[in-house]
């Protein structure tokens, strides 16, 4: 979906991803600051230096992007 579109501009109440590519990480971070809203964010990775750097970037009320990656991370060791 692209950027502007409602779900990622507006505060949707429900069960609902969208899915936006990015080249690197400072343009994900924009794509997520440039918002009016932002009770919350995630941030997604098997790399926990990368979870720590974006997630401390990212300005919204509650950030799961340590814990996350983290889980992530448990589950990418116990798979291998």
């Amino acid at each position: 979906m692209p950027v502007s579109c409602r779900t990622n501009r507006e505060e949707i109440f429900g069960p609902v991803v969208t899915i936006t590519p990015f080249d690197n990480e400072e343009e994900v971070i924009n794509y997520a600051n440039d918002c009016d809203y932002g009770l919350a964010s995630s941030v997604w990775t098997q790399n926990l230096t990368r979870a720590h750097r974006v997630a401390e970037q990212i300005n919204t009320g509650d950030n799961m992007g340590e814990l996350l990656a983290g889980c992530a991370t448990c589950v990418s060791r116990s798979a291998a």
